[in-house]
C-alpha cells in the first residue's frame, strides 16, 4: 500500500515537471513570433546603408532570424531589417535621373504596412545598379523606390 501512495505522488510531480517544461517552451515560441518594433531612428540605417541619400525620416523594424532560446538548437543567426526611408527632394531626382528604373509589378506590396505612411497611391520602381550601390556585399535583398513620394522601400537580410 506504501508503495503505491509513493507511486502516485512520483507520477504526480512528473507531470507537473512535465507541465511545466511545455509551459515554458510555449512561451518561448511565442515570444520569438514578433518582437520587431516599429523604429524612426535614421542613424542604423545610414551607417548600413550610407549611400542611400539623405534622409528625412525613416519608418524600419528589425528581427534577428534564428534566435537562440532555451529549446533552440545553437545555429548561426541572420539579421534582416524592412522599412521606408523618405529622401530629400533634391536626392530623389538625382538618383531618378542617375539609374535606369523598371517599373515593379503593380500586385507587388511590400511586406512591411504601407499604411504608416499615410500616402494614397504608391508606385514603385526598381534598379539593379542602385540596388547593387546601395547595399552593401554582406546583405542581400532589395531597395525599391516611389519617385513621387520620395520614398524607398527595402528588405534587406545580413
Amino acid at each position: 500500500m506504501l508503495n503505491t501512495k509513493y507511486k502516485i505522488i512520483l507520477i504526480i510531480v512528473i507531470c507537473c515537471v512535465l507541465l511545466t517544461l511545455v509551459f515554458v517552451f510555449c512561451v518561448q515560441i511565442s515570444k520569438g513570433k514578433n518582437d520587431a518594433v516599429l523604429r524612426t531612428e535614421q542613424e542604423p540605417i545610414l551607417s548600413r546603408f550610407p549611400m542611400i541619400g539623405n534622409i528625412e525620416k525613416c519608418y524600419w523594424e528589425a528581427d534577428v532570424i534564428g534566435k537562440h532560446g532555451w529549446f533552440a538548437a545553437p545555429a548561426p543567426s541572420s539579421y534582416r531589417m524592412k522599412g521606408y526611408v523618405f529622401l530629400d527632394k533634391h536626392d530623389i531626382e538625382k538618383i531618378k535621373t542617375q539609374y535606369e528604373w523598371l517599373d515593379v509589378d503593380s500586385n507587388w506590396i511590400p511586406s512591411l504596412d504601407e499604411s504608416i505612411l499615410n500616402l494614397k497611391t504608391l508606385k514603385w520602381y526598381y534598379s539593379e545598379e542602385y540596388n547593387n550601390l546601395t547595399k552593401p556585399s554582406n546583405y542581400f535583398g532589395k531597395f525599391y523606390i516611389d519617385f513621387e513620394n520620395a520614398v524607398v522601400y527595402f528588405e534587406v537580410e545580413e
